[in-house]
C-alpha cells in the first residue's frame, strides 16, 4: 500500500503488534503458507489484491479458519464484497483502515457505524467541500461531487483547496457512534466518471446495479472502444458459477436511464463479458483494478 504501508507498519511496531511485511506479489500460494504457518488473524492491504489473495487460495484459507479482521485502504469493499468475505472465510470485521493522501496526510476514518466508502472527516485538520464535476460550485445536498481539502495542520507549504481526484457525498445525518465530526461516503475516481455517446456514466452507477439487482459478488470493469459505426461500452465483470451477462445487460438498461437512451438511439453499443479475474486490466505498479479502460484513441 506504498504510504499506508509504511505508515501502518511504524503504528504496529509502536502498538507491539506481532506483524508480517509481505509484499502484494503474485505468488498467492506463497502468501497463504505464510498467513498459515504464522497464524496471521489479521490483513491489511487494498481489496482488489485482497480479493485476488483470498480467492486464489480460497480452499487452504478456509480450511485454516484463522482469518478474523480485512483492514482495507486505496479502494474499498462493496457490502457485497463484504459479505462474501464474511459468508466465504469466516471474516467478522471487514473496515477501512483510514482514508488519506500522501501530500495531505489523513483524511478521514471509520468507526464502528461505517463500512464501505462512509467516514469521518478529520475535521481538526482539514476543511471538506464537495464540488459539481464541471463547475466550481457546491453540489446539492447528498449529491456526489469532487471532494475538495484544505489543511490547516501541514507545516513547510499552504495546501488550500486541494482537488485529490476523489468522488463523495455528504452523508446527513448524526452519526449513530455520537461522534459530531461531518460524514462523507466516497463514490470512485474522477476517471471513473465518463463520457459516452453525449452522456456521463459513472463506474459506481454499474457497480452498485450489478450488486443490488443482478446479485454480483466480484470485481467490474468498463471498457471504452471505438468501432466503425459507433462507440461501445464493455463492461466486464468477474466471473462466477451463477454469473449471467444477459442478465446483467438487462439489469443495466432498466436501472440506467441514460445508459438505455443511448442503446434505444443507436449512439452506443452495450456489451457484457464475465471473464477471469486475471483477465481484469490492473495497473502495472501497484496492481489495482482499472476502474475504466478508455481504449478510444
Amino acid at each position: 500500500m506504498y504510504g499506508s504501508f509504511i505508515s501502518f507498519f511504524s503504528v504496529l511496531e509502536r502498538l507491539g503488534g506481532v506483524q508480517l511485511p509481505l509484499s502484494a506479489g503474485p505468488d498467492h500460494a506463497a502468501t497463504a503458507r505464510a498467513i498459515v504457518d504464522h497464524g496471521a488473524d489479521t490483513l491489511f492491504g487494498m481489496p482488489s489484491y485482497l480479493w485476488q489473495l483470498l480467492h486464489a487460495e480460497a480452499d487452504v484459507l478456509r480450511a485454516y479458519g484463522g482469518l478474523r479482521k480485512v483492514f482495507y485502504g486505496g479502494e474499498h469493499f462493496t457490502e457485497e464484497q463484504q459479505r462474501a468475505l464474511k459468508d466465504t472465510f469466516g471474516i467478522e470485521v471487514v473496515r477501512s483502515i483510514t482514508y488519506g493522501s500522501t501530500d495531505l496526510g489523513p483524511l478521514g476514518y471509520q468507526c464502528t457505524e461505517s463500512s464501505g466508502g462512509v467516514h469521518h472527516l478529520h475535521a481538526d485538520l482539514h476543511t471538506m467541500e464537495i464540488l459539481d464535476l464541471a463547475e466550481d460550485r457546491p453540489v446539492g445536498p447528498g449529491e456526489t461531487g469532487r471532494l475538495v481539502f484544505t489543511t490547516h495542520a501541514r507545516r513547510g507549504q499552504q495546501l488550500g483547496r486541494y482537488v485529490i481526484g476523489d468522488l463523495g457525498r455528504e452523508v446527513p445525518g448524526r452519526c449513530p457512534c455520537g461522534r459530531h465530526a461531518p460524514r462523507f461516503e466516497l463514490r470512485g475516481r474522477t476517471g471513473d466518471v465518463m463520457r459516452v455517446a453525449t452522456y456521463f456514466f459513472n463506474h459506481r452507477r454499474f457497480l452498485e446495479l450489478a450488486e443490488e439487482r443482478g446479485g454480483h459478488r466480484g470485481e467490474l470493469q468498463v471498457r471504452l472502444d471505438s468501432t466503425d459505426a459507433r462507440e461501445r461500452l464493455t463492461v466486464r465483470v468477474e466471473r462466477t458459477a451463477t454469473t449471467d451477462p444477459e442478465q446483467l445487460r438487462e439489469v443495466f438498461l432498466a436501472g440506467y436511464p441514460e445508459l438505455r437512451s443511448a442503446v434505444a438511439e443507436r449512439l452506443l453499443d452495450l456489451v457484457v463479458e464475465a471473464v477471469g479475474s486475471a483477465s481484469l486490466d490492473r495497473s502495472a505498479n501497484r496492481g489495482k483494478l482499472l476502474a475504466v479502460v478508455d481504449a478510444r484513441g
